[in-house]
């Protein structure tokens, strides 16, 4: 079968042809529709993930979609953090309670590309901060990967206005791009005082969620804004 390879941590993979995986006890064989390349995947092939450094020639992917028989799904795999191949290949071999069943008529590339990160953005939306049409979403770490999907989840689930604080200047117009209006960008530059539920300096509308998301080491500097029971 083809697979891309890393053959040299650091460097970009090569197509290789490999055996097949077999079938064994208690995992499942899924044919690869569609293997995104996560900030997981960049890590371990780079050598610079906290798992250390993965033995080499490895198949990357840490996640992807396809077909075990006439189900399509998703699953995840441990390439680059333990031994074994990912999902860069045209079959993998998962764990079978690992795998999730998806709609039949899912599209693949969709559900690859919006991966975990979706998943942990609508986590922090709904089940978290309780979002509910007619809300105003704060989103913390918009230019991150979880923070851009809060940032469309958010609108999808009828936000009334979504506020994104990117963090990074370099980030500060991915967010903006990728959103439907309206959109605000908050940078705040002070420590926040207000009580829950009062207005935000970015709208000057209480705030019913806020929302966490990538590389913000000091959150709580924020959370004031929400309204209580938000997060």
């Amino acid at each position: 079968m083809r697979a891309a390879q890393i053959v040299e941590l650091g460097r970009p993979p090569v197509v290789a042809d490999r055996e097949p995986p077999e079938a064994t006890d208690g995992r499942v064989l899924v044919d690869v529709l569609a293997a995104p390349i996560t900030p997981l995947d960049l890590l371990c092939a780079t050598g610079t993930s906290y798992f250390g450094k993965p033995a080499t020639p490895y198949v990357p992917g840490v996640q992807g979609v396809g077909r075990a028989g006439d189900r399509v799904v998703w699953f995840p795999t441990t390439a680059g953090m333990a031994p074994g191949d990912g999902s860069m290949a045209a079959v993998a071999s998962v764990p079978a309670e690992d795998v999730v069943d998806l709609p039949a008529d899912a599209d693949p590339v969709a559900v690859a590309a919006a991966g975990l990160s979706a998943v942990a953005a609508h986590m922090a939306l709904g089940w978290c901060g309780e979002l509910v049409a007619g809300e105003q979403v704060i989103v913390l770490g918009a230019g991150g990967v979880v923070g851009q999907a809060a940032v469309q989840l958010a609108r999808a689930a009828g936000a009334r206005r979504v506020v994104a604080a990117p963090g990074p200047l370099r980030r500060a117009a991915v967010p903006r791009r990728r959103a439907p209006t309206p959109w605000s960008r908050w940078t705040p530059t002070t420590t926040a005082t207000w009580p829950p539920g009062s207005p935000t300096p970015a709208t000057g509308r209480p705030t019913s969620c806020s929302t966490p998301c990538s590389e913000h080491r000091r959150p709580p500097r924020r959370w004031p804004c929400a309204r209580v029971g938000g997060w």
